[in-house]
């Protein structure tokens, strides 16, 4: 099968990838694992900056069938003293994260964007100016001849592990637990900086609809798993009533190491490390390197040069958080916090 653009990863890097790859004239095939776009586990949370992306690089409002309860939220603070707050003037919108990738698949769709369910990427190899993609469906192997390859399949990616197969790829575990409860809690994404001992990385809890999210990353799984239970017994001194459990769930997220890709190959969102360390947000980072890929295209015989100059502020943005992340101590929490909070957007 021949075309322009072969996508791995129907999630929102390569739904943005395929959809400004069309709008450039190329055709574009997306090759999905799942049945349908994979419903990621993720805390379903956008930032005003994610809703820029989704208007001005690719023509989407966001429709009101994607929105979960509360739509809006606010963003508040906990230090590890105790001390929080709401953020002045910020807001953040709270989402389904199944209906939402839904949702970009259809509007994909609508353009032309051919997607291949069901399929697995097992290997690809260059040919002159072709790449040579071999996908498994159904049990047999099916090989696409394209001239780009983009990959967007995720922290785990396999576009990834073929194309930079020595590359030490740095990923930290996130707990996350669906609690049906109730308290007094603001409508607010509330985000954990409590003690490294309670939250090695971050903690947080948001309201879904009917349930809560409560969560924890760390630098290795079985330090999240415990962190999840200490930020779960922190949320109930605040207030939070959790009542049963319904799920908990497990992923893992890129922390700190960017890799672009090189050749006629790049790779974008959490394929490439292209999430927020501090916060573990990636949506926005997800779409932008999406949209930088397939405005890339167009100067063909330089792609992954002209991709690694789009995203590369992008890029510097992620080393900086990581290195403030990886220095941030109990008493630098401290202060970030109660800065924070007296900052007026």
């Amino acid at each position: 099968m021949l075309c322009d653009v072969v996508v791995v990863g129907a999630g929102p890097a390569g739904v943005a990838a395929a959809i400004k790859s069309a709008e450039s004239g190329y055709s574009a095939i997306v090759v999905e694992k799942g049945d349908k776009p994979s419903a990621k586990p993720c805390g379903g949370i956008l930032t005003t900056a994610c809703m820029d992306v989704l208007s001005c690089e690719l023509g989407l409002s966001l429709p009101e069938k994607v929105l979960s309860s509360p739509a809006s939220l606010g963003l508040f603070y906990v230090s590890p003293s105790g001390y929080g707050g709401k953020l002045r003037n910020y807001r953040l919108i709270n989402v389904d994260r199944s209906a939402f990738n839904e949702w970009l698949r259809s509007e994909a769709d609508d353009r032309g964007v051919k997607v291949m369910y069901n399929a697995r990427l097992v290997g690809f190899e260059h040919y002159r100016r072709e790449v040579l993609v071999k996908v498994k469906r159904g049990g047999k192997v099916e090989r696409l001849a394209a001239r780009f390859l983009i990959g967007a399949d995720g922290a785990l990616s396999k576009t990834r592990m073929l194309l930079h197969q020595d590359a030490c790829f740095k990923l930290a575990p996130v707990v996350q637990e669906h609690w049906e409860g109730d308290g007094s809690l603001e409508d607010c994404f509330y985000m954990l900086l409590l003690g490294a001992s309670v939250t090695p990385l971050y903690g947080y809890l948001i309201p879904k609809g009917s349930a809560f999210i409560v969560g924890a990353g760390a630098p290795t799984l079985r330090e999240a798993k415990a962190s999840v239970s200490r930020v779960k017994e922190s949320l109930e001194g605040m207030g939070f009533k959790p009542r049963r459990l319904l799920r908990r769930e497990h992923w893992f997220i890129p922390h700190g190491t960017v890799l672009h890709g090189g050749g006629n190959v790049v790779l974008t969102g959490d394929a490439g490390g292209f999430c927020n360390p501090f916060s573990g947000e990636g949506v926005r980072f997800a779409l932008e390197t999406g949209a930088a890929a397939g405005r890339a295209l167009e100067d063909e015989d330089n792609f992954s040069e002209t991709y690694r100059q789009e995203v590369e502020e992008l890029a510097s943005l992620i080393r900086v958080l990581s290195h403030f992340t990886t220095n941030l101590d109990d008493e630098a929490r401290e202060k970030f916090v109660r800065r924070e909070l007296r900052r007026i957007l």
